[in-house]
Formats: C-alpha cells, sequence, structure tokens
C-alpha cells in the first residue's frame, strides 16, 4: 500500500461501483427462477428430486440464450440432463423475457468447456463453439460406425440349416440316438 488511509465508505464503494443493479436482480432472478423449477420435479423415487438438484447445480452464466450450469456431480448432471426440456419450458413459461433457448451443463473441477488452454476469462460464444464442434464429431462417429455396421450385415455369413454330419452324431449319440430336427 501507499499508505493513503481511505474511508471504508469508499473502499465498499469501489467494490461495487461497477456492479449494476439491473445485472444483480437479473442474476438474482435468474438463479431463483432455475431453483423454483428444479423445485417442481418430482419423481416416484423421491419426491425432493428437483431440490436435490438445486442442491448440487448453480446457474454460471446466461448468454445468447444458453444458460451455463455447474453440478458438483456426475449424477446430478445426468439429472439435469434428463429433465432439460421439461427445466426449460418451466423457466420460458415463467420469464419469457430471458430468452433460454439451451442449457448447457459441466462438471465442476473436471471439465469447463470454456476455458482455452487454462485461460481463466472465457466467453459463452467459445463454449457454445465446443459445444457445437464436439456434437458434429460425436454425430460423425455415429454416422461411421452406423456406416460400418451396414457393411457387416451385408457380409455376414448366413448361419448353415443342417449341422455337419459328425456334430449332428455327438448331438444323436448324447440325445440317445434320436436324429435331431429343425
Amino acid at each position: 500500500m501507499n499508505g493513503e488511509v481511505k474511508d471504508f465508505s469508499q473502499v465498499i464503494n469501489s467494490l461495487f461501483e461497477n456492479i449494476s443493479p439491473q445485472k444483480a436482480k437479473e442474476a438474482l432472478t435468474i438463479n431463483n427462477e432455475w431453483n423454483k423449477v428444479l423445485g417442481r420435479i418430482k419423481s416416484a423415487a423421491n419426491p425432493y428430486e428437483g431440490r436435490n438438484i438445486a442442491d448440487h447445480t448453480r446457474v454460471i452464466d446466461l448468454k445468447n440464450g444458453l444458460l451455463l450450469v455447474e453440478s458438483d456431480h456426475p449424477g446430478w448432471t445426468s439429472l439435469v440432463q434428463m429433465h432439460k426440456n421439461f427445466i426449460l419450458k418451466g423457466i420460458k413459461m415463467d420469464f419469457p423475457y430471458l430468452k433460454i433457448n439451451n442449457i448447457a451443463i459441466y462438471l465442476k473441477g473436471k471439465y469447463d468447456p470454456l476455458k482455452e488452454n487454462g485461460a481463466e476469462s472465457y466467453s459463452v460464444e467459445k463454449m457454445k463453439n465446443v459445444i457445437e464442434e464436439k456434437a458434429k464429431k460425436d454425430e460423425e462417429e455415429i454416422e461411421n460406425y452406423m456406416k460400418r455396421a451396414g457393411n457387416n450385415k451385408k457380409t455376414e455369413k448366413k448361419a448353415p440349416k443342417s449341422l455337419p454330419p459328425e456334430i449332428e452324431a455327438i448331438f444323436n449319440n448324447i440325445l440317445g440316438n434320436q436324429p435331431l430336427t429343425n
């Protein structure tokens, strides 16, 4: 420090001067809406499933219609994916002005699709591009697999309608000389 003494109110004001009240209100609204919609999720096995999901996930960002969510365990990530359409419909019904079109979820500390080469700052646009590229690669892999599977079916040999005589003799011997029938 340079030895200058600052009034505590100046320190607090300087900390909060870049935070817009409108953005803070919007962030609180999004977070509350996330929890509210998740609270409506119930399953036969667990009537508190949505509340449990809310306890293990958090909204990170909303930009260009993409809601970025972080979870603390792969199981919660899977549950959010499973209920994704329900969550999107709930948010759109209650707050259509938020214009949320999609949800991207990642596991805390394991995979951050927004970070590039360890960079600390990231944008939703970068994340969207990463997800789209991964989806495209996955689609190509599925297509290639389906092509290979289609080729294998054409080259498969059909099973013979009868057994070779030596194998049929073994079976006849086991069955007490009763001939095998199809």
